[in-house]
């Protein structure tokens, strides 16, 4: 592979990455999530003895980031 293709390939895979993104922090608005442990409420009345949850738009940027990664990796790999 040259330097061209292999800079090319990346610029995709970033564009891919970013538009990845843009699509999970629009379909998890709404979605809750436990402030502890960071799994999704789903029909759970409480988690980690509590009954305190998120929604993940009022999350921090980073704890964000992370449910996205973890979202791309179990759906396209590491």
């Amino acid at each position: 592979m040259s330097q061209q293709e292999f800079y090319e390939t990346v610029q995709r895979q970033e564009e891919h990455m970013k538009d990845f993104l843009e699509m999970a922090k629009e379909d998890l608005k709404g979605v809750e999530y436990c402030p502890y442990c960071i799994e999704p409420r789903n029909d759970k009345r409480s988690c980690c003895g509590e009954v305190h949850f998120i929604n993940f738009e009022d999350m921090d940027d980073d704890t964000q980031r992370q449910i996205i990664q973890d979202e791309y990796d179990s759906t396209f790999g590491k």
